[in-house]
């Protein structure tokens, strides 16, 4: 037997950074509503960056269901609300409508807000929080499980390329999972590669430190060039500390992989997760020892010439280019 439903509350506040959860819990109560008739015809959204009056919002509160128990009212973007918006809900959560469901949606709210303290007189229970993960790792779980529902896989170095290539917002990067699982899908694969990755989505953040490291270890000149192009010019010395690393992680990793008595990880010898380094051992092949030693000492030397008073740019650039010539 299924677990019964709570019954529907009179409103919900539903405020966070989780664009996605927002978007899913609003599909939610729509299905709900429509399980009681016609939702098209019991149904009211109002944006609020769009709102030029406040009287058609008051009228939908208290319009009366057709041939349904219950009416959906929803108000997005609550976060940019102002009076005489916010005297409205107050006012109307004192005693809110049977009849109707209010659906209030947005980015996060100070606790401090008129629409938080409103909905906490109301009902603390109809406060629902959207807000992301903190840490990276845990965003990039989030995305592994977009993957699953869509009927394929990604590991964790897959999720952080794509949250790095297209930002944080889930539904972005829910939109962008569900056609790298469909490409997957009808390629024959159940796994979303990072090469895929590459294929199908375009870059819509400002490439990172590690994105040149990533095309420098990979010995890719082009998307070195590329990247550096969109770089800031105050990123310049992180990049250069950024590949300086690279390199070593690179050398430990070729040691390691050369080494047939050792039976370490790649994630063991360098002190993190395994999945961070997924690519390093091929990276690594690609170099011979003496390539990455001369690389790394000529290091100390780019960084030199870019504190020289020079073009900092042109100095990284020829460091970089160098190392990814064959």
């Amino acid at each position: 037997m299924s677990e019964e439903r709570k019954p529907l509350l009179h409103a919900y506040l539903v405020a966070g950074d989780d664009e996605l959860k927002r978007k899913d819990m609003l599909k939610a109560m729509e299905n709900r509503i429509a399980e009681m008739g016609e939702l098209e015809l019991n149904m009211n959204t109002f944006v609020v960056s769009e709102l030029e009056s406040v009287d058609g919002l008051a009228s939908a509160l208290y319009t009366p269901p057709f041939a349904s128990e219950k009416r959906l009212v929803v108000i997005k973007g609550i976060e940019n609300a102002k009076k005489p918006l916010t005297d409205i809900l107050v006012d109307y959560l004192i005693k809110p409508c049977d009849s109707t469901v209010l659906f209030v949606e947005g980015g996060e709210l100070p606790k401090s807000s008129l629409v938080i303290r409103a909905f906490t007189r109301y009902n603390a229970a109809s406060i629902i929080e959207c807000k992301s993960k903190n840490s990276r790792t845990g965003l990039g779980e989030t995305v592994c499980k977009l993957a699953m529902k869509y009927g394929s896989h990604m590991g964790l170095y897959e999720a952080e390329k794509l949250i790095d290539m297209i930002g944080t917002s889930t539904v972005a990067l829910d939109t962008e999972v569900k056609k790298l699982a469909e490409y997957a899908i009808a390629q024959g694969e159940n796994y979303i590669s990072s090469d895929a990755i590459d294929e199908m989505v375009v870059r819509t953040e400002e490439p990172k430190p590690w994105d040149v490291a990533d095309a420098m270890s990979a010995r890719d000149a082009k998307k070195v060039a590329e990247y550096l192009a969109r770089m800031p010019e105050d990123s310049y010395f992180q990049i250069m500390s950024t590949c300086a690393n690279r390199i070593r992680e690179l050398l430990m990793t070729k040691s390691n992989d050369d080494c047939s008595t050792c039976g370490k990880t790649t994630g063991m010898v360098l002190g993190g997760p395994d999945w961070k380094y997924r690519n390093h051992s091929r990276w690594a092949a690609g170099f011979e020892f003496d390539e990455l030693i001369g690389a790394f000492g000529s290091a100390a030397e780019a960084e030199k010439a870019m504190k020289s008073g020079g073009d900092p740019l042109q100095a990284l650039q020829t460091w970089l280019l160098g190392i990814c010539e064959k």
